[in-house]
């Protein structure tokens, strides 16, 4: 997957917002936006244009990190000598009594903890 692949992943399955295209420019050289009205039914949503890039951005991967902590899951960065970093999110199923937890690694922080927020969202699909 690419970056902005990702990141439109991410924006949906972690963030759950969704592009939508009930948007408008409303300045261009700042890129603002603006909402049309709420017509289109998304609770959360944003323009094509304007996904963050989780990916890429580690203020924006942080945000990531803050929405799982919202969603009761722990999180632990590893950083190891001369290898990648990895990312781990974990949080306890009182339902099936197990402890729910993706791990990733990657060379950018940033895309080590997209990609494990995105495999334990799709691990509860």
């Amino acid at each position: 997957m690419t970056p902005e692949e990702i990141n439109n992943q991410v924006a949906e399955k972690v963030m759950e917002s969704v592009v939508c295209d009930n948007w408008s420019l409303l300045h261009v050289a700042r890129g603002e936006w603006i909402r049309r009205d709420k017509s289109c039914g998304h609770d959360v949503c944003h323009p094509a244009e304007c996904v963050p890039h989780f990916s890429t951005n580690m203020n924006a991967a942080w945000q990531v990190v803050e929405k799982m902590r919202e969603n009761g899951y722990d999180f632990e960065p590893v950083w190891l000598n001369g290898r990648p970093f990895m990312a781990s999110f974990s949080k306890f199923d009182v339902v099936n009594v197990e402890w729910l937890t993706a791990k990733c690694t990657d060379k950018s922080v940033p895309m080590a903890i997209c990609l494990a927020a995105l495999e334990e969202m799709n691990t509860k699909e």
